[in-house]
Formats: structure tokens, C-alpha cells, sequence
């Protein structure tokens, strides 16, 4: 080996952050070695409760290092600074954890740390200790999370203006503002995917309550929707990966400050449904703060 050096490696996949920290070798028989540092995809579930129940799962790439011998090197996971403790590698997409008690409403960074490089997530951990919150979590593509891929963690098929949100998917806009809502079919449907979307109007004020959690499915398995919706609904149809629902102007249907509630109920092949015949899941819930 002729020499080493440790730099900066700049990578961006979609719409991925920058990575950093990358240990780049040379060696003049081999050429170029980059041991490429670990890139983040996903962070499920990114709503949490602050006792810390359940698993937490990363998916992404270069999230476990195999050498010559054998031997596993895992990396570190951070939320908040804070180490998580025991981490576990299915394989080299995927890190599980314990999720770590938080204080309710703080809201912070995932990164993977490892001796080839660190990686800060895009999507940053909420502690909330209400339900009716925590409900607008995704359960698109539930059962996809233990496969080999790195994006394949619950899926946000519902948007407003091109967003699911904030860390707590909620959204701020002006009445003056121009309103488009749409629908993205989920990575796993093969074929028209059917949905149903439920919109809920109320106050400045008005916003799901603990009593509103309503699981679905046979025991809870579509997940949870974050109002008791009545299911006689308009279903439709989603013929292509995207479909707009509405865009129009808000003020042509608003006459003031007003709290929107939106979620819906999707065909999904990757769905935890255990109802039998097609499958269907949550979408994500967003909460949509209309102001003047």
C-alpha cells in the first residue's frame, strides 16, 4: 500500500442528505478502495412514545461491515447525541433497536456512526404521548420492512402540497395559498390501487382527541386511523403512481382559520392486513393548520 488518507465524501441519493466522513485507500495494485460511508433511507417508526416501547428500524446502505474473517462490525445509532445502546444488523440495509425513552415533545436527529463514516438521517425522531398523534404514522408497506432493500420502511402515500409534513405531519398554510392534495400509490401494488380518503373540517382548534383512535382491519391490522371515519365513503380509484385529489384555491372554500384533518385507507400488497382478500392499510394522517 502506497498510502492512506481520510477525508470528505459527498453522496446524494434522491433526496438523501450529504454524507459524511469517508476513509479512502489506494493501493497500487488494487487501484482505488472507498470504503463507502453509511447512507440513511429511513427512520420507522419516527413518531414515538416517550416510555420507549417497541423496535425501531433503520434501512438504508453500507449499515454493516463483513471482514475477511468474518466478523461483524456494527455501527453506532444516535438519536438526539444520545447513544441507543445494543444495535442489531439483520443484514446490510437494515439496524433494530430498543426505542430509547425520550421526553415528550422533543424531536431529534438519527445518525449512524461507524468506523467507515457517519450519516444524519432527514428524518428526525418526535416523542409525543398521545395517541391521537402517534396515529399518524403510515402503515403502508408494514410488511415490507424485513426485506433486502434499503427503502422499504412504511411509506407516505398521502400528501398536501407536495409534503407529508412536519415531525408531527403537520402543515401550515395561509387561506391565500393554493390547496392540492394527492395520493401515491404504494411501492408493492401491482396494478389500479383503490382508496378511500376522509377529510375532516373543524375549528382553529380543532384536532383528533384521544377517544378518535379507530383501529382497522381484523385486530387492528390496516392500523389505525386517527378519527372514528365513517367508512361509506367515496372510494377511488389510482390508476398511475401519483393522483391529484383536489387543487383550488383555499380561500374559494374557507372562509377563515381552520384545523383540516386528512388520512385515508389504501389497497396495499405489503399491507399487514389479515382480513382476507385484498389488502388495504392506514395511509399517514396529516393535520393542516389553515391561518389568514
Amino acid at each position: 500500500m502506497t498510502g492512506a488518507r481520510s477525508g470528505f465524501a459527498l453522496l446524494r441519493e434522491g433526496n438523501l442528505p450529504i454524507v459524511e466522513g469517508a476513509l479512502i485507500l489506494q493501493d497500487e495494485t488494487m487501484g482505488g478502495i472507498a470504503l463507502v460511508p453509511p447512507v440513511i433511507g429511513g427512520v420507522s417508526p419516527d413518531i414515538v412514545d416517550p416510555a420507549g416501547s417497541g423496535t425501531m428500524t433503520i434501512r438504508g446502505y453500507n449499515m454493516l461491515d463483513i471482514d475477511n474473517f468474518g466478523i461483524n462490525t456494527i455501527p453506532a445509532v444516535e438519536i438526539g447525541g444520545v447513544d441507543v445502546g445494543a444495535v442489531t444488523a439483520l443484514n446490510s440495509f437494515t439496524l433494530q433497536f430498543p426505542i430509547p425513552a425520550g421526553l415528550n415533545g422533543d424531536v431529534s436527529d438519527v445518525a449512524v456512526l461507524a468506523p467507515w463514516g457517519r450519516h444524519t438521517s432527514f428524518d428526525r425522531v418526535a416523542y409525543s404521548n398521545r395517541t391521537e398523534v402517534r396515529c399518524r404514522m403510515s402503515n403502508v408497506n408494514a410488511t415490507d420492512a424485513a426485506s433486502e432493500s434499503p427503502f422499504s420502511l412504511s411509506f407516505d402515500s398521502l400528501l398536501v402540497n407536495g409534503s407529508s409534513g412536519d415531525e408531527l405531519n403537520e402543515i401550515i398554510l395561509s387561506r391565500n395559498g393554493l390547496l392540492t392534495i394527492e395520493m401515491l400509490a404504494p411501492p408493492n401494488v401491482t396494478g389500479p390501487a383503490s382508496f378511500t380518503l376522509w377529510i375532516d373540517v373543524g375549528g382553529s382548534a380543532f384536532e383528533p382527541g384521544p377517544g378518535d383512535v379507530t383501529p382497522r382491519g381484523l385486530n387492528g391490522s390496516q392500523g389505525s386511523t386517527c378519527r372514528p371515519f365513517n367508512p361509506a365513503v367515496k372510494t377511488f380509484m389510482l390508476n398511475a403512481p401519483r393522483q391529484i385529489v383536489t387543487n383550488l384555491p383555499i380561500a374559494s372554500r374557507l372562509n377563515g382559520p381552520r384545523n383540516i384533518f386528512l388520512q385515508g385507507l389504501i389497497r396495499d400488497d405489503a399491507s399487514s392486513d389479515q382480513g382476507g382478500g385484498p389488502t388495504e392499510s392506514v395511509t399517514n394522517g396529516i393535520l393542516l393548520r389553515i391561518v389568514n
